[in-house]
């Protein structure tokens, strides 16, 4: 592909891997290590310093998309999440590291936190657009959220109620990055 060729050119240098735009929600797995991206800044979220589970946003931080890679995300400051079994068919669990402990994301209808063990708000539907690559990540409460970028302040990710997403503001959409193999 010529994200390939472009990283041969020098962009990535050192060839490490990079994360990958996914367009396809079924080619993702247990045990793939992804990121959260803007869609349309070159932003992803990032580790927050505060208690990360009291907070309600995840800082945004600098990445650079050359293509649909993105390289050096932990030099960044990106949150590494490793997709884990939840115990329910077709749903996530999104499992990170945050100072020495492990935590699910968890997302409420207006929080978007760490949390400790498995529920309701910790077991994830992941859908992604193909052609657009824009995902949808929600949680399987009864008051369904959704994991947004918030596109006027560039700096945090936050969770929204599905309710009161509003489909024309493409400055809140989101995607996903899986670690190339």
């Amino acid at each position: 592909t010529s994200a390939t060729i472009i990283a041969q050119q020098g962009i990535n240098p050192a060839n490490k891997l990079g994360y990958e735009l996914v367009t396809d929600a079924s080619t993702l797995a247990f045990g793939d290590e992804v990121i959260i991206v803007a869609k349309n800044y070159d932003k992803a979220l990032g580790v927050s310093t505060s208690n990360i589970t009291s907070q309600t946003n995840f800082p945004a931080v600098d990445i650079v998309k050359s293509g649909n890679v993105i390289y050096d995300v932990e030099d960044a400051g990106a949150v590494i999440f490793t997709l884990t079994d939840c115990d329910v068919d077709g749903k996530f669990a999104l499992q990170f590291t945050h100072k020495t402990n492990s935590y699910y994301l968890y997302i409420g209808s207006t929080a978007l936190k760490g949390y400790a063990s498995l529920g309701n708000y910790t077991k994830l539907s992941i859908a992604v657009d193909s052609s657009s690559g824009v995902a949808t990540i929600k949680n399987s409460a009864s008051t369904t959220a959704l994991v947004k970028f918030n596109g006027s302040s560039q700096k945090t990710f936050g969770a929204k109620k599905e309710a009161d997403d509003d489909p024309t503001v493409v400055a809140n959409d989101i995607a996903i990055d899986k670690k190339q193999k």
